[in-house]
């Protein structure tokens, strides 16, 4: 599992990269995705334009190209504790063997992942674009839960739920005159 130098890597503006070409040679691929649009990550994220940087060593083993590869971003996500917006920072790494066809499935050794994908014409977007859905957490949260309370206070405290519906609507009304169509409801349920 051999990596190639730091001096043989190659910057380019294409994303399509003859994989095989670049591992026989053991050279690498870096490049940044600035402003550029992950249509898969509008329906997960906040934003489907996060600033990714990207490096890629490729080298050949059994005969097929890896890829060593390490991703860092930060996506900006919906926590289900609070349901504020939040940062997450992604610090990945990956290890791919790109293969033709579902056929060479078994040929893959640990620890690499398989990558189907045409190894002449290998779309670096797209493989990013995955390994960013994959490295998304499964529930996102602040790994802090004060940042909770700060975005939605009475969240986590320990008050009854009915206590802090009612003082947070007291602020609410206080501070605008907001319509609450069904703001008394819970008095008529009650009754």
């Amino acid at each position: 599992m051999s990596r190639p130098p730091a001096e043989s890597r190659i910057t380019t503006t294409s994303t399509v990269v003859d994989a095989e070409v670049l591992a026989h040679g053991q050279l690498g691929w870096e490049g940044e995705f600035n402003g550029t649009r992950f249509t898969r990550l509008q329906d997960v994220a906040l934003s489907d334009t996060p600033r990714v940087a990207v490096k890629l060593a490729f080298v050949m083993l059994d005969r097929r190209p890896v890829v060593h590869g390490t991703l860092s971003t930060e996506v900006e996500l919906v926590c289900q504790r609070c349901m504020g917006a939040m940062r997450y920072p992604l610090h990945e790494q990956f290890e791919l063997m790109l293969i033709g066809s579902n056929s060479e499935l078994d040929q893959v050794p640990e620890p690499y992942e398989p990558w189907l994908s045409n190894v002449q014409r290998m779309n670096v977007f797209d493989l990013i674009e995955e390994q960013l859905l994959l490295a998304l957490p499964l529930i996102a949260k602040h790994e802090d839960e004060e940042e909770c309370v700060r975005i939605a206070p009475g969240l986590l405290s320990n008050e009854p739920a009915d206590e802090a519906v009612e003082r947070q609507q007291e602020a609410e009304s206080q501070s605008d005159a907001v319509q609450r169509p069904f703001g008394n409801l819970r008095d008529l349920l009650r009754k």
